[in-house]
């Protein structure tokens, strides 16, 4: 081991006059590679001279070389050390495992484990084991020599021998865990006067990975404290449980229905071109349907990412599974709106969210249109959670999911950081698989068939129960939003007690009534929510705004339009006779009917030109066409070919004499010519 006490008092001995160097000179200190040997003055760079001011160069036996002077050899070795890992910058296996590497022996590594491991399952298990925050709480806890690697410790058997350095040694560590960073080592004097004792303390802390050392990144300064994510779990494990706040804007969001509305209200109108590969919407198609849905607060979007595309996207999915739209036609295929699709629009508010959150569920649906209807089978709880494990059964993921949410009391707001905070280690199924198998793979989170430390799994529960509030609990209006001193702040709903089994009596949103009125001059006005009617009038009107308000202006060329897609003038004024609630004004009744009459169907045909030298020829062919041939002057026919008998014709022709040239066989191309054919 490098950092013995004896080396730690020549360390702080030298660490103030390192301290007072400019912060690019102790870089340069710390980037000494081989201190015991010589060097010219160039491979000190542009420090050179400041080096030698500083005490850290002195002139070796040979001409024109320079080394680091023999009582500062130590200091550097240990600095070069610690440049050599940022452990507290990038805290992953590998860099523990050259961590180790370059503090402890082989031997010293054999008093971690009670039986010796395999030389390719040593690192992983020496990183999940001493990163594990069972490994540092056993060690505050510990009453003596009694712990056990300083007990199966062979080449330093008296590390805690002396009660004041192991009484010392849980003091660091329980003041740097409260810190929650890792602080100057020149701090560390300052804690505890007596230098022996405290170099003594402070081996043994690095001699067992209890804590670790680095350089500070940005200050180059030397740096202590245990390993990060250890740090955060154990702050976890105190966490307190989160209390109410005031938030001073909020926000109720169901846009998972409305959504899903909107889109079918878009493809009933104009049913939306897709990919041909994969059945998704074109980039095109998704910037058309973007005004159809309704923008969320900027400090929401910017919140949870749920940018307009991710939206289109995800509900695109939704309608698809609950069979209210369907994938039809080819080249390219559209997404139009099934006859399930309509009767749903037609549902009050509170019936559709509750169609789609009882298909989540997975619940027998209680909307009697869809009493048939099998389950979207999409699952409670998301993202899903897996592990690869010998424990047996496994936990129950779904209710570890929700509890945060269920200990939320009545309809409070909560800030969003408290709750993941208080995710509770012991409540963690991960955690629980972990502690009975260390051999484990999980699926969790950023976790993807991976072996984790126990810190680790906590991150990636605190993942999953945040993507769970983001992908389900947010879009079906299970929470309201809140947005305050305390940052974001949720608030669980009556939906969202329905949808996390703490109620079984559904609360329907409230909603407004519907009415639909249309204005003289051809405005569309809605005083209340009619998604139904709203997707029967966009096949001939064209929108303005969303909700409430003026939503559609019935044009001449959207009736144009209408009439392309088959739509007739009785059938229009028969949708508007329907859905209004006051009669359709006359003028506009009248332009209705005047703007369908306007319209003309023309016929695109194709025929080919037959061009003959003279009038016999051409008589020749008509006769030979068999009615087929219509002649447009005395030497040009059109020829329709009725069922691929052109080749017959050209055969007949030539049996008589009459020499077909096909179009391409006007222009031939020249012969290639390569840069051989020219030699």
């Amino acid at each position: 081991m490098k950092f013995t006490p004896e080396n730690l008092q020549a360390f702080f001995a030298l660490l103030p006059v390192y301290e007072s160097l400019s912060i690019p000179l102790r870089r340069e200190v710390a980037s000494i590679r081989n201190p015991s040997e010589t060097g010219s003055k160039y491979d000190y760079h542009s420090y050179f001279e400041e080096l030698i001011d500083a005490g850290f160069l002195q002139p070796a036996a040979a001409p024109n070389r320079w080394r680091v002077p023999p009582e500062r050899l130590t200091f550097v070795r240990l600095l070069r050390v610690l440049h050599d890992r940022w452990v507290f910058q990038w805290p992953s296996e590998e860099t523990f495992s050259e961590y180790i590497a370059d503090h402890l022996t082989p031997a010293e590594k054999k008093a971690f484990f009670v039986t010796e491991l395999p030389a390719w399952e040593r690192n992983s298990a020496m990183f999940r084991e001493l990163t594990s925050p069972d490994y540092l709480a056993g060690f505050l806890s510990a009453k003596g020599t009694e712990w056990g690697p300083a007990n199966r410790d062979t080449d330093e058997p008296s590390a805690f021998a002396n009660p004041g350095t192991l009484r010392l040694a849980q003091r660091l560590c329980r003041k740097l865990i409260e810190t929650g960073r890792p602080l100057p080592m020149r701090d560390l004097p300052a804690w505890e006067p007596d230098s022996a004792l405290l170099t003594a303390a402070v081996a043994a802390c690095i001699r067992y990975a209890l804590l670790f050392v680095s350089l500070n990144r940005d200050t180059a300064d030397p740096v202590i404290g245990p390993w990060p994510t250890t740090a955060a779990y154990i702050a976890a494990s105190a966490a307190k449980a989160p209390r109410k706040t005031e938030p001073l804007e909020t926000f109720s969001p169901m846009f998972l229905m409305e959504d899903a509305t909107a889109l079918l209200i878009a493809c009933t109108a104009s049913p939306p071109a897709l990919r041909i590969n994969d059945n998704k919407f074109l980039a095109k198609t998704v910037r058309e349907l973007e005004a159809h849905i309704q923008p969320l607060p900027d400090w929401v979007d910017r919140a949870f990412d749920f940018n307009p595309e991710i939206r289109l996207r995800t509900i695109s999915s939704y309608v698809r599974t609950f069979g209210l739209a369907v994938e039809k036609g080819a080249n390219p295929p559209r997404l139009m709106v099934t006859e399930l699709g309509r009767k749903w629009l037609a549902l009050p508010a509170g019936d559709r969210l509750r169609v789609l959150t009882d298909g989540i569920l997975d619940r027998p649906q209680s909307v009697e249109l869809f009493q048939h209807f099998e389950g979207a089978q999409i699952g409670c709880v998301a993202p899903q959670v897996h592990a690869e494990t010998t424990v047996a059964p496994l936990p129950d993921f779904a209710a570890a999911t929700t509890r945060p949410f269920r200990e939320l009391e009545g309809d409070s707001f909560y800030p969003l950081k408290e709750i993941l905070a208080y995710c509770r280690p012991e409540t963690n199924p991960l955690l629980e698989i972990f502690r009975r198998d260390k051999l484990a793979y999980f699926w969790a989170g950023s976790l993807y068939k991976a072996r984790a430390d126990a810190a680790g799994l906590h991150k990636a529960w605190v993942q999953v129960v945040s993507e769970f509030l983001r992908i389900r609990l947010l879009p079906i209006g299970a929470v309201r939003l809140g947005k305050g001193k305390n940052g974001i702040s949720i608030a669980i709903t009556s939906v969202g007690r329905y949808f996390l089994g703490q109620s079984q009596q559904w609360q329907s949103p409230g909603g407004t009534a519907s009415q639909v009125i249309v204005q003289p001059n051809f405005d569309v006005t809605f005083l209340g929510e009619s998604p139904a009617a709203e997707a029967e009038i966009a096949q001939f009107a064209e929108r303005r705004s969303r909700g409430m308000g003026a939503l559609f202006q019935i044009t001449r060329k959207s009736i144009f339009a209408a009439a392309a897609a088959g739509l007739t003038a009785d059938t229009a004024l028969e949708v508007l006779d329907r859905a209004c609630t006051q009669a359709v004004p006359a003028n506009v009744r009248h332009e209705i009917q005047g703007w369908f009459a306007q319209c003309r169907r023309v016929t695109f045909e194709s025929a080919i030109l037959i061009r003959c030298p003279d009038r016999e020829t051409a008589l020749k062919v008509m006769g030979l066409a068999k009615g087929s041939a219509t002649a447009l002057n005395e030497t040009v026919l059109a020829y329709k070919d009725p069922g691929k008998q052109r080749p017959a014709l050209i055969k007949r022709l030539k049996d008589m004499g009459v020499l077909v040239l096909q179009d391409d066989q006007k222009t031939k191309p020249p012969p290639y010519r390569g840069w051989y054919g020219m030699l």
